[in-house]
C-alpha cells in the first residue's frame, strides 16, 4: 500500500473513531439519535467539501479513483468551504443565539473533525477560509507554506 493510501485510510479511521464516540457522548448527554445522527453528520459530512473542490476541477466527470487519489488538486487549487474555523464559529454563535442543542452539536462535532486536522497540518493557518482567500485559494502558495501535508504533496 502506498504512503498516500496508508495516510488517507488513517485520515479516514481517526475522523471515523473520533466521531463514533462523540455521537455516543452525545446520545449518552441527550438521548435523542437526532442529535447522535446531527453529531455523525457534522464529524463525516464535512468531507463532502472534497467533492466541490473535485467537480470544481472535473465538471460531472466522475472517477471515485481519481477522487480517492486527490488528482482533482492538479487544479492548482483548494477550496474546502465546510473546513473552516470561520463558518464553524458562526454555527457555534448561532447555536447560542437560538439556543439550538442540535446545532450545537451539529459545530461540535465539525469542530472535533477540524481540530484533528488542523493538528495534522504544519501550516496552522490553512483552515482559515479568510487565508486561504487571500492566497486566492492557490495550492502552490498554500503547499508553499505547508510542505509535507499528506494530502497537498
Amino acid at each position: 500500500m502506498s504512503e498516500s493510501k496508508k495516510n488517507l485510510a488513517f485520515d479516514l479511521s481517526l475522523h471515523f473513531i473520533v466521531t463514533v464516540i462523540l455521537c455516543g457522548l452525545v446520545y449518552w448527554k441527550f438521548g435523542d439519535i437526532f442529535y447522535a445522527g446531527l453529531c455523525l453528520a457534522g464529524g463525516i459530512f464535512i468531507d463532502l467539501d472534497h467533492l466541490f473542490d473535485y467537480f470544481k476541477h472535473y465538471k460531472l466527470h466522475i472517477s471515485f479513483k481519481k477522487f480517492i487519489r486527490t488528482e482533482f488538486l492538479q487544479s492548482g487549487k483548494v477550496y474546502l468551504p465546510f473546513h473552516s474555523w470561520e463558518i464553524i464559529f458562526i454555527l457555534f454563535l448561532l447555536s447560542l443565539y437560538f439556543k439550538s442543542d442540535g446545532l450545537g452539536v451539529f459545530s461540535l462535532a465539525m469542530g472535533v473533525h477540524l481540530l484533528i486536522d488542523h493538528f495534522q497540518s504544519p501550516n496552522r493557518l490553512f483552515y482559515f477560509l479568510t487565508y486561504r482567500i487571500i492566497k486566492k485559494f492557490d495550492l502552490e502558495q498554500l503547499r508553499a507554506e505547508a510542505v509535507g501535508h499528506k494530502l497537498y504533496k
